[in-house]
């Protein structure tokens, strides 16, 4: 372990007791851009959430122990663009839809689409975590959509410099991972 890691692990030990990280996985980590054009929105379970499927991001992941014993973190980051209908953003583990994330972001409240320039983006950072799961593979995704039925157009992971001309005309990557952790 570098004196980097080393250093971190001791402060995290410091404040919050032992942390034992029992695995970790990344689900997703893409630079390649996926596209979709007027895609009819997914609803999320029964929640008022529907986003286009190839906005969707994730994978799966083993959990080894039982839910009294360990629990889920998950993190990263997720970029995409949009010229419509991108306005919240939920991460969920697939088949318990109900206890879906709701990380709230509204790219176009807070880009300044009602005045000013708008800038279409959702750019989100993924820090939240599951409870209650019992040891299994879960399927945990991660997408941006809107709170009705509208159709969707825009782009994960798109080239910034194709967009807004003062940018990187780089690839943008978006990246989930997720690792078991036991209580302390």
């Amino acid at each position: 372990m570098g004196t980097k890691t080393r250093s971190i692990a001791n402060h995290l030990n410091n404040s919050l007791g032992e942390l034992a990280v029992i695995s970790y996985k990344l689900l997703y980590n893409s630079n390649t851009a996926v596209s979709f054009s007027s895609q009819a929105g997914t609803q999320l379970g029964s929640l008022d959430f529907y986003y286009p499927v190839n906005a969707r991001v994730g994978g799966s992941f083993t959990k080894q122990y039982d839910a009294s014993t360990s629990y889920i973190v998950t993190g990263g980051h997720y970029y995409a663009h949009a010229t419509s209908n991108l306005h919240s953003h939920w991460l969920w583990i697939d088949g318990d839809e109900a206890n879906a994330i709701h990380l709230a972001d509204d790219i176009y409240a807070l880009s300044g689409e009602d005045g000013g320039s708008p800038r279409k983006k959702s750019k989100i950072t993924i820090q939240s975590s599951f409870t209650g799961k019992a040891a299994g593979t879960y399927t945990i995704y991660t997408a941006s959509g809107s709170g009705d039925t509208r159709s969707h157009t825009g782009s994960v992971n798109p080239t910034p410099g194709s967009t807004d001309g003062d940018t990187s005309s780089e690839p943008a990557r978006s990246m989930i991972w997720a690792m078991e952790v036991l209580y302390t």
